[in-house]
């Protein structure tokens, strides 16, 4: 054997090694041991699944929610819930204050549904919502939501025990949420802001796990969120700034009745802001708060379905999967790929973890 021969046969030989390490890798994120789940893996955002939702009633008064969950079901609105294959976290999403909508909670759709395929229960209740530091009806709801969800749900015994919950709002429904999550902090395993207005500075300094973000260009943005205080975060926090995007446009055009406001447009230019945003805080939640069961595989420095303090998404998705999970993860963190090919999207990601801080650009 000629010395170009050998080294075609070396090589082959440590890609297939390098194969079978990874194999084994992905069997400890993929494979599920229960026999009662009907999947080899336990959906996770490295191995997504299905998402369905169901429209009921919550807390003793009977307050009108959504709950969106993990499904095989292809039919969403009357999906039966993922059983068997752990239990989930929960997520309570606020939606902002638009008046001249109606039922503008059963407005949002791609970010529950994107945290639903990664493993997440996620409520979203209809808000009465006023300035958030005078609004204690609405926070006495968000506490009353989540014992909900593992007491009074007919699947709440699905859901992980507190604190496993993360607290997810936009707008005003950020600062509502901030306030909530100030005042109980143990009660809690981490906090978003999507363009939150009225968040208290506690957020700002708290050492729960958070996400601040905001569209880059108008003028709404800077006055809601306090953009020159990144830095000033306290450990972990994370900050993710969506170039060419306005305040409501964790919406898709066209959805919302406050596009504009006053005769003041609400949005930037970018049309993959939606679904960006959906993935970074699923990222984002995979870090601080994953699904019951799934682990973080490897050694030392050297690991694979992690997320790193960026909040990049997964690098190799969807190449390491397989055939029948590729099935279920159609669509699933496009947006991130979508980016380099658009002229008008983009996104800055920084980010306060232990000692170290930094940047990333992806435009």
């Amino acid at each position: 054997m000629g010395a170009p021969e050998a080294l075609r046969s070396r090589g082959r030989s440590l890609h297939r090694g390098w194969g079978r390490l990874v194999d084994r890798w992905k069997d400890g994120v993929f494979r599920d041991p229960s026999p009662s789940c009907p999947i080899s893996w336990k959906p996770s955002v490295f191995a997504p699944v299905f998402y369905g939702y169901q429209d009921t009633s919550a807390t003793s008064t009977g307050h009108p929610v959504r709950v969106w969950f993990p499904s095989l079901d292809g039919s969403p609105q009357h999906a039966q819930i993922l059983e068997g294959c752990g239990r989930y976290p929960l997520v309570i999403l606020a939606h902002g204050s638009c008046p001249p909508d109606e039922d503008h909670y059963q407005k949002w759709f791609e970010l529950p549904a994107v945290l639903a395929r990664s493993g997440y229960v996620v409520i979203v209740p209809e808000l009465d919502l006023g300035a958030p530091s005078g609004n204690e009806a609405e926070q006495q709801l968000i506490s009353e939501i989540a014992a909900w969800a593992r007491t009074g749900w007919e699947h709440g015994g699905m859901v992980m025990p507190a604190p496993a919950t993360a607290l997810v709002g936009h707008s005003w429904g950020g600062g509502l949420l901030g306030h909530v999550a100030a005042e109980a902090p143990d009660s809690y395993a981490a906090y978003v802001s999507l363009s939150g207005v009225e968040v208290p500075g506690a957020m700002h300094r708290s050492t729960m796990p958070t996400l601040f973000t905001w569209g880059g260009d108008l003028g709404l943005e800077v006055f809601g969120v306090q953009v020159s205080q990144w830095d000033r975060l306290t450990s972990p926090a994370h900050v993710a700034e969506f170039h060419h995007a306005g305040h409501w446009d964790y919406l898709p055009k066209g959805r919302s009745a406050c596009d504009e406001l006053n005769g003041r447009p609400q949005r930037g230019t970018c049309t993959l802001t939606p679904m960006l945003a959906a993935d970074i805080v699923a990222c984002f939640l995979t870090r601080y708060l994953r699904p019951e069961g799934v682990p973080v595989v490897g050694w030392g420095p050297f690991k694979l379905f992690v997320i790193g303090r960026s909040l990049r998404p997964p690098r190799f998705f969807p190449s390491y999967l397989t055939t029948e999970q590729q099935f279920y993860a159609g669509g699933h963190l496009l947006a991130w790929k979508g980016v380099p090919s658009r002229d008008d999207c983009g996104v800055t990601l920084r980010w306060v973890v232990g000692g170290d801080a930094g940047e990333l650009v992806h435009d």
